[in-house]
């Protein structure tokens, strides 16, 4: 047990500790749809190293690993377009919500309800 006792401290401090914390800035950096796009990467290293290894993919490997890749990579243009709208209808409800400035003759006035 003693013997193992640096790896394991080592792992513990540079994959539990700096490993999180760089997985947080990663995600405040890049935002959470991009964030999670970015955990594909562990298991895809892990594929092309061991393919790079010597490790032949069987052909279902291949196809389930790019069948997951573009759910995942849909999804994220999904959630964007998501996102998009409803940015797009609270932009549009918050300017129908102010109210329109009028002229001394009593018209609105365009300019002034644009401010």
């Amino acid at each position: 047990m003693t013997t193992i006792l640096p790896e394991l401290a080592c792992m513990s401090v540079i994959a539990g500790f700096v490993g999180v914390l760089g997985w947080n800035f990663g995600n405040r950096y890049l935002g959470p749809l991009n964030g999670v796009l970015s955990m594909d990467v562990v298991p895809i290293t892990a594929f092309v190293i061991s393919a790079l290894t010597g490790v032949v993919p069987a052909g279902m490997q291949v196809v389930g690993a790019s069948l997951t890749a573009l759910a995942l990579i849909f999804n994220n243009l999904y959630l964007r377009r998501v996102a998009q709208r409803t940015a797009a209808a609270a932009a549009a409800k918050a300017a129908a919500a102010k109210p329109a400035v009028t002229a001394t003759d009593g018209k609105t006035s365009p300019v002034a309800a644009s401010r």
